[in-house]
C-alpha cells in the first residue's frame, strides 16, 4: 500500500522489481527524486502503448454512449485484436529450430518487433540491451504496456541493476557482487501472491477438509475455474486457470462466470434443488485437459520463471483456452455434471 504522506522529492530511491507495479511507478517519480536505482529480477517483454494517457475523442465518447451496437462491436474488436488473435502464436511448433528464443515463426516475429521497439526507445543507451531484452519467448511472462519505461532508463538519475540482492540494510541495498547502493526510500514493487487462491478464508467442504489443504497450498484446481468437488453450492470467481494470459479482459471472464453461476441458480430453482456439487470425474477430466493444453503453450517454456507456475511447475493462474472457447464452455450450465440433491422442506 502506498502511504499518503511520502514525499520523494530529492530522495535517493531504491525500487525492487521491474514488472507492472514498477513500470507504473518509475516513470512517474524519476524527475523528482535525487536518484532512482532499480533492481531488476528478470527482463520483461513490453509492448508499445501509443495511446497511453491520450484523451478519448468526443466523437468516440458519443458513439460509445449513444450507439449500443458500436459499443458491442468496439469491445469485440478489442477482445480479438489484443486477445484471441494472439492465441495461436503461443503454441509450440515441434519443428521450430529456435526453440530457445521463441515458439514458432509468428512468435519469433513478435520477438523481433518488440526488440526493435526496445532498441528505438533506449536510444544511445545500447549498453542496457543485454539487461533489458528477455532471453525467453514473448508472452512467456505477463506482457507489459509501456508508459515511458525505456525512456526513463535514459535519465542520468536512473540506474538499472541486474545483480541479485544479498542484503537490505537501514540505508542501503547490497547486491551479491558486493556493491552497496545507498537509499533513503525503498519501494518494493514485487507483485502479489497470486498462486494461493482464497487463502484468507477458512473454507471447509462437506467432508470437513479445508480448501487450502485440498489445493495443497499452491496447486489450485477447479472445474471451469469455479467448481470443486466436496464443496457444494460453492463457486469461485476468478479462480484457478482463468486468467487470459494470451490477452483479453478479465472483466469479460468474470461476466462469463457470473452468467454461468446464475444459470445454475435458475436451474436449481426450476428443479427445486437445494444442493449442486461438481462431480469428481468431471472436475478431473477438465483439469487433465487444461494441463495437456498448457504443455504446448509458452508458459511451460523452460527458459524463464513466472508466477503463472507453482512449485511443481504446473500452470495454475492462466487459462489455456481462447476467450471464445471459454464463452462456449460457460454459456449454459449442465446439471448432469453435478451431484444434485432436492431442496429440504
Amino acid at each position: 500500500e502506498w502511504p499518503d504522506n511520502v514525499d520523494l522529492t530529492g530522495k535517493r530511491v531504491a525500487m525492487i522489481g521491474n514488472g507492472a507495479s514498477a513500470m507504473q511507478t518509475g516513470p512517474e517519480i524519476q524527475h523528482i527524486v535525487k536518484s532512482l536505482t532499480i533492481f531488476q529480477r528478470s527482463a520483461h517483454w513490453v509492448a508499445p502503448n501509443e495511446h497511453f494517457r491520450k484523451p478519448i475523442p468526443d466523437a468516440m465518447r458519443f458513439l460509445l454512449r449513444e450507439v449500443p451496437l458500436y459499443r458491442v462491436w468496439y469491445r469485440i474488436r478489442l477482445g480479438w485484436t489484443f486477445g484471441d488473435r494472439v492465441h495461436s502464436t503461443l503454441q509450440k511448433d515441434p519443428n521450430w529450430q529456435h526453440a530457445d528464443r521463441s515458439l514458432n515463426k509468428a512468435n519469433d516475429s513478435h520477438r523481433g518487433y518488440f526488440t526493435q521497439y526496445i532498441v528505438s526507445e533506449l536510444g544511445d543507451k545500447t549498453e542496457l540491451l543485454d539487461k533489458v531484452v528477455p532471453p525467453y519467448p514473448p508472452f512467456g511472462k505477463r506482457m507489459l504496456m509501456d508508459n515511458g519505461w525505456y525512456r526513463m532508463l535514459r535519465n542520468e538519475k536512473v540506474k538499472l541493476v541486474s545483480d541479485p540482492i544479498s542484503e537490505i540494510r537501514a540505508d542501503r541495498v547490497v547486491t551479491k557482487d558486493g556493491k552497496e547502493h545507498e537509499a533513503d526510500v525503498l519501494i518494493v514493487a514485487t507483485g502479489f501472491d497470486v498462486l494461493r487462491f482464497l487463502t484468507s478464508f477458512d473454507i471447509r467442504g462437506r467432508s470437513g477438509r479445508r480448501l487450502r489443504d485440498v489445493w495443497e497450498d499452491d496447486n489450485a484446481k477447479a472445474y471451469l475455474g469455479m467448481n470443486i468437488p466436496d464443496f457444494p453450492n460453492f463457486f469461485c470467481m476468478y479462480g484457478p486457470n482463468l486468467q487470459p494470459g494470451h490477452g483479453g479482459s478479465l472483466i469479460f471472464v468474470v461476466e462469463m462466470q457470473m452468467r454461468y453461476i446464475m444459470d445454475v441458480v435458475k436451474k436449481m430453482l426450476t428443479r427445486n434443488l437445494g444442493v449442486v456439487e461438481c462431480r469428481q470425474d468431471v472436475h478431473d477430466a477438465y483439469n487433465e485437459e487444461v494441463d495437456q493444453l498448457h504443455a504446448n503453450m509458452v508458459w511451460t517454456h523452460p527458459g524463464m520463471e513466472t508466477y503463472y507456475r507453482n512449485a511443481r511447475g504446473r500452470i495454475v493462474v492462466n487459462s489455456p483456452y481462447r476467450n471464445a472457447v471459454y464463452y462456449e464452455k460457460t454459456r449454459q450450465a449442465n446439471l448432469e455434471e453435478f451431484v444434485v440433491e432436492p431442496r429440504r422442506a
